[in-house]
């Protein structure tokens, strides 16, 4: 047989991408919440946005209308905030004996916002260091 060791998934040079785990302990397999963020940003604008949520129902699930609502739009607070709730709408979460639905429900809308404006912020950045080398050439 075979063991898979890795996956790699190649991003696109304009991505960013955030993780987040909630858990109890950081060595525990199992998240009560988990989300992942993929953003494409091109000129201050949402090209592409990809959000993944981990215990928001009985398996992992894209929060579609988020990434639709979000792609287009400058990646502001109040845009990100909105996404974030609409993923919380979109998703299914159940109890179990590690979280609540109601818990679940509440911290998707947290998670998600922070880790766009993460993936946003580190475009900024790498796009800042990139001007500033080409001008100092």
């Amino acid at each position: 047989g075979e063991v898979i060791s890795g996956v790699e998934i190649p991003l696109a040079r304009e991505a960013s991408s955030a993780y987040t785990k909630l858990g109890p302990r950081r060595a525990m397999d199992i998240a009560v919440a988990g989300a992942a963020v993929v953003l494409t940003l091109d000129r201050g604008v949402v090209r592409e946005a990809a959000f993944a949520l981990g215990g928001a129902g009985p398996t992992p699930i894209r929060a579609r209308s988020a990434e639709d609502y979000l792609t287009g739009r400058p990646p502001s607070p109040e845009a990100i905030s909105q996404a974030g709730k609409m993923a919380a709408a979109g998703s299914n979460p159940r109890t179990s004996a590690r979280a609540g639905r109601e818990y679940r429900l509440s911290v998707i809308p947290l998670r998600l916002p922070d880790l766009a404006e993460r993936c946003a912020a580190s475009r900024r950045y790498a796009m800042n260091l990139l001007n500033k080398r080409h001008f100092h050439w």
